[in-house]
């Protein structure tokens, strides 16, 4: 009789187990294989499944804008990608990292004593319309978003025996949830009357997944018909970051232009900031149309900006007005836009649609929106919100790789 002691038993399981893994590694690259074949470059994904964090089913009737080549409804994901973060700087400033969000940077501009045992910390935060990075474990990594067809995105994500094994022991595979993104975008009525187009509750169209928003408004005519066209833009901003004891200095909302158009140089031909009140600040509908502030003269945000100065391939900066500070959403405070707490909600309007002015020309301004990932981290044409605040804190501040200079009372950090 051949006896088998406690440690070849162990020795042999071990070793089943490890040929049992192999098998399993090897069929999961030929699964994989199968699922990308026959596909073309521009349908296979961009990452693996597994670091997928959310994704979205769009029509293909408003995705065609963002890959003519897809003719059927597709799938524009969110991933995290290799690209890491580095700390941001800022006016000579260093970015605070323990402050950062998924959409926000924060800096430690100044400290004022006020006693013994407190200080007036005086903060910069810039805060972007989408999700813009990712953390994990200490690091934080850039989000990027990319398409592909539905059949596609289906076929590369179904689970494999290797998947179902990771499962099992508790390690998800796959993003479960659908996103509706930031809720930036913009909505477009076309009707046959200006009264059609400007006074509608709901629009023709709505462009929330597109990396451009069109701020179009005017006279449009193809072949021999002609609209009256009025588009209405959103930009919802999570400032949760701000402390709920924090006093708001000063803010101003950057927008970086790709292009203009301004046919009727009127006095009209401005765009400005008003507060949004759709009803998610997640998602935009075709029925968010009159949700872009009061249809006519609106309650405006800031000084307004005229087209004609408006250089394109940069960025055009409105400076809030006391109303427009007032509608910066603190940590715990209910947004304007839908029930999550701490969402600025801001949209942009031209001006003959705002003072309901009916025009015969076509004036335009297209920007950037959160899904444009342009630069080394993914912002440098994001819509962002910069606010400077001051918080009284305890007199317990700790400054890691920067200099300290008092300066009249007042001490700046480098």
């Amino acid at each position: 009789m051949v006896k088998i002691n406690f440690t070849n038993k162990i020795s042999i399981i071990g070793t089943l187990i490890i040929f049992i893994f192999i098998i399993l590694i090897g069929f999961d690259v030929y699964q994989k294989n199968q699922q990308i074949e026959g596909l073309n470059n521009s349908e296979i994904l961009k990452t693996s499944k597994e670091n997928i964090i959310d994704y979205q089913i769009i029509d293909s009737n408003d995705s065609q804008q963002d890959n003519p080549i897809l003719t059927e409804n597709i799938v524009k994901y969110r991933y995290t990608s290799n690209k890491e973060v580095p700390i941001q700087t800022y006016n000579g400033l260093k970015e605070d990292l323990t402050k950062r969000t998924a959409n926000s940077i924060t800096f430690l501009e100044s400290v004022t004593p006020i006693s013994d045992k407190l200080q007036k910390e005086k903060y910069v935060s810039q805060f972007f319309s989408g999700q813009t990075w990712q953390k994990s474990g200490d690091k934080w990594y850039r989000v990027e978003t990319a398409t592909t067809s539905k059949t596609a995105f289906l076929n590369q994500t179904k689970l494999t025996t290797l998947d179902h094994v990771k499962e099992f022991f508790g390690r998800k595979a796959l993003a479960d949830t659908f996103y509706s993104g930031a809720g930036d975008g913009y909505t477009n009525m076309g009707g046959g009357s200006w009264v059609n187009a400007h006074d509608s509750s709901i629009s023709g169209n709505v462009y929330a997944t597109n990396t451009s928003i069109n701020l179009q408004v005017g006279y449009l005519c193809f072949m021999e018909s002609c609209v009256y066209s009025v588009a209405r833009s959103f930009l919802p901003l999570d400032t949760s970051a701000i402390p709920s004891n924090a006093s708001i200095i000063s803010s101003t909302l950057s927008i970086y232009v790709t292009n203009t158009f301004n046919q009727d140089n009127d006095g009209l031909d401005y765009i400005n900031i008003v507060q949004t009140n759709q009803p998610d600040s997640t998602t935009l509908t075709t029925s968010d149309h009159n949700n872009c502030g009061v249809t006519t003269t609106p309650v405006t945000g800031a000084t307004a900006i005229d087209i004609t100065g408006i250089l394109t391939s940069s960025y055009a900066t409105f400076t809030l007005n006391d109303t427009g500070l007032g509608w910066i959403k603190k940590s715990g405070q209910t947004s304007y836009c839908g029930s999550i707490v701490g969402v600025t909600c801001l949209g942009l309007r031209e001006g003959h649609d705002m003072e309901n002015n009916k025009i015969d020309a076509i004036n335009s301004v297209t920007i950037s929106t959160s899904e444009e990932t342009a630069g080394a981290d993914g912002i440098d044409q994001d819509p962002k919100l910069i606010v400077t605040y001051s918080v009284v804190a305890p007199t317990n501040a700790i400054i890691d790789g920067g200099t300290i200079k008092i300066d009249g009372g007042t001490i700046k950090i480098d």
